[in-house]
């Protein structure tokens, strides 16, 4: 035991993938100890500290659990925001280089075939950050709509397709919740009228304006098929 647990951390440095394939197929350590003992030994004398992450890939691939995913994918969260702060503004985000290469590892992580991370412990890591598409990724597979609307209302810039993300999102959860166009037509009307009664500026509720009126053009067969009183009631909000 002694003799293996000295050859470890040097077969750890050489030949990682040799080394995590004994720490998973034996009782000699246990993972625990192993990433938080011999893995943090060995990294404080590398340049390149990922073997915890790199240990996390591997067992991911073999032995999928709860707790090892959301260890790697808190770690691939924690990367990012050193790359970008948490609280930078999303719409400023530029997706490219290594950080794009990272957000894209999180991603496959989280819409992953074997996925098994706790949703709401790694919705907690993602709320109110830049990494607004993991969040809402989240909101729809835990089924709070509302909550991925609004974000993603409050998130809207000034651009050109300011709303795709918003229309995109009932697109695709339109089988799972069909009331999901009413919920936005709602919501979009709610904003105007706040944003009405703050006196906000007229460039601002332009924005609202103009999506109500394309959104209720688009989708009006949608509307009326649905839930046609609600949405009476919602263009009389909006016209008065």
């Amino acid at each position: 035991m002694r003799l293996f647990q000295e050859y470890l951390p040097w077969l750890l440095e050489k030949y990682p993938d040799d080394a995590f394939d004994i720490v998973i197929n034996t009782e000699f350590v246990s993972i625990d100890h192993f990433l938080s003992n011999i893995v943090t030994n060995v990294e404080s004398g590398l340049t390149t500290k990922n073997l915890k992450e790199q240990f996390l890939i591997y067992y991911n691939k073999k032995k999928p659990t709860e707790a090892y995913q959301n260890q790697l994918i808190e770690l691939i969260i924690e990367k990012l925001f050193r790359m970008s702060h948490k609280d930078t503004n999303a719409n400023s985000i530029i997706f490219q280089g290594e950080l794009k290469t990272n957000f894209d590892l999180l991603m496959s992580y989280l819409k992953a075939d074997n996925a098994c991370y706790s949703k709401n412990y790694i919705l907690e890591k993602l709320k109110d950050t830049w990494l607004l598409d993991g969040e809402i990724y989240l909101y729809s597979q835990l089924g709070n709509h509302t909550n991925a609307l609004e974000k993603l209302i409050e998130n809207t810039s000034e651009e050109a397709d300011k709303f795709a993300k918003v229309e995109k999102y009932c697109d695709e959860n339109f089988e799972k919740k069909p009331d999901i166009y009413n919920m936005l037509l709602k919501m979009l009307v709610d904003k105007y009228n706040e944003l009405k009664k703050m006196n906000a500026a007229e460039s601002r509720r332009k924005v609202f304006e103009d999506e109500i009126i394309s959104f209720m053009q688009k989708n009006k067969d949608v509307q009326l098929k649905h839930e046609k009183t609600k949405f009476a009631v919602y263009v009389s909000l909006f016209i008065t």
